[in-house]
């Protein structure tokens, strides 16, 4: 794949960069919240940065990692299941 990089001051600073270091880091640290955020915006196409927004919220305020607020979401009052199966296929992703 060629990338352009004219006129950015790294490498590293390329979105297509920065998603691919997040899905490495997330296969790394399940944990890792920045990069689950980051892989769940370009790679879980059913769910809206909203969702995310609110379940990074409910995972702060409860003090537990955005991996543990997905199998609890429910109780962040988002649809549920739609959120469980795109998170799925994020790890499923992730972890291939």
């Amino acid at each position: 794949m060629a990338v352009n990089a004219v006129g950015i001051t790294s490498f590293y600073d390329l979105p297509l960069v920065k998603n691919i270091l997040a899905v490495l880091r997330l296969a790394n640290n399940l944990s890792d919240d920045y990069s689950f955020y980051r892989c769940a915006l370009f790679l879980g196409k059913d769910i809206g940065k909203k969702t995310i927004d609110t379940l990074r919220d409910f995972a702060h305020s409860e003090d537990v990692s955005m991996t543990i607020a997905v199998a609890r979401a429910s109780e962040a009052c988002i649809n549920a299941h739609r959120c469980s199966i795109s998170i799925y296929v994020i790890f499923v992703l992730v972890l291939i």
